[in-house]
């Protein structure tokens, strides 16, 4: 071979990865892009969350969306952890001091509901705050205080 045919196949396939690349990179930020504005957007609410309470410190916990979003945080103020249920509007619906949520008893219900390796997730269910237990088939949600039986889910 030639060194020209050379240099134009070293060239042609260096442009074929260079747009291979380009058109990875930008199905990237074509999927990802909802997800990192939606994450900004509970970030900047969660900070405006804890200017508002005049918190030492915090971190956001999610949202839970079932008939409207409610935003979750846990906050510490006055040497207490605090979670936080409250709209995009910053109204607070609910404020729970963490060690009030009995955890083991919450996951001992799941199971009884047959929902079995369980983490802790927050929701706000029948304007309640709620400790959400899930896996793979089922939601379970209950009352964050009591540990009323709110709402069981099916998925499909």
């Amino acid at each position: 071979m030639n060194s020209r045919r050379v240099k134009s196949l070293l060239l042609s396939g260096a442009l074929t990865v260079i747009l291979f690349l380009c058109i990875f990179i930008s199905s990237a930020i074509f999927v990802q892009g909802p997800y990192i504005k939606d994450r900004s957007a509970d970030l900047r609410l969660h900070r405006q969350l804890m200017e508002s309470m005049r918190a030492q410190e915090g971190e956001w916990v999610g949202r839970y969306a079932l008939n409207e979003v409610t935003y979750i945080s846990r906050v510490t103020s006055l040497s207490k952890r605090w979670l936080v249920w409250y709209d995009d509007q910053l109204t607070i619906k609910a404020q729970i001091e963490e060690a009030q949520i009995d955890s083991a008893q919450a996951l001992a219900i799941g199971e009884q509901n047959g929902i079995r390796k369980a983490q802790i997730q927050f929701g706000w269910v029948q304007d309640r705050p709620a400790v959400i237990l899930e896996d793979a088939g089922r939601e379970l949600a209950l009352d964050a205080q009591t540990l009323e039986k709110l709402m069981l889910y099916e998925k499909r």
